[in-house]
């Protein structure tokens, strides 16, 4: 797994945590 593609994946689990702290 090269570079880029981890960090759009850290990326992607920070929104989704981010969304899941607005939706409570």
């Amino acid at each position: 797994m090269n570079n880029k593609t981890a960090k759009k994946l850290s990326e992607k689990e920070k929104i989704e945590k981010i969304k899941n702290i607005y939706q409570k």
